[in-house]
């Protein structure tokens, strides 16, 4: 069933879950470590750097994802007067190139190559994987806000 959502096989699921288990992600109760995840989602950009193409048709991600700019909006208007204005310009997001994409914007790599499929089943997990993207595509107030943001999920 995990591996269904996630857009990868059954063993591939049960193999994250023992590396998981084994780095101490997880207890052997599969109860997830949220310090330890959330120092991990930390270390993403370094594990898994972005990389960018050209114009492209697709998914919108980091925070041209409409989830993102509605919970940085939510956490942020009121403390530092953010503001949607500082979206991106048309045809400039970051977006998962994807055929049933909607924006057109540049290509950027997705962290794994069914995010975006997994993404389209999943607003929770779209919403978690565009953080993430945050942290690897964004400036660094973007960094700030998205780092701040998935500490507070956790």
């Amino acid at each position: 069933m995990l591996g269904e959502s996630l857009g990868i096989s059954a063993s591939q699921a049960y193999a994250a879950a023992i590396r998981a288990q084994k780095s101490g992600l997880l207890t052997c109760e599969l109860a997830v470590r949220h310090r330890a995840l959330e120092q991990t989602l930390l270390a993403v950009p370094y594990f898994f750097p972005a990389v960018c193409g050209g114009p492209t048709r697709g998914i919108p991600t980091a925070r041209a994802c409409p989830e993102v700019e509605d919970l940085l909006e939510f956490r942020y208007a009121k403390v530092i007067g953010y503001d949607r204005t500082m979206a991106y310009p048309i045809g400039l997001a970051p977006v998962w190139p994807h055929p049933s994409g909607t924006v057109q914007g540049i290509a950027c790599e997705p962290i794994y190559k069914t995010a975006p499929e997994a993404s389209l089943k999943d607003v929770e997990l779209y919403r978690l994987l565009a953080l993430i993207d945050c942290l690897r595509l964004g400036t660094a107030r973007e960094v700030e806000m998205a780092t701040e943001t998935i500490q507070w999920l956790l």
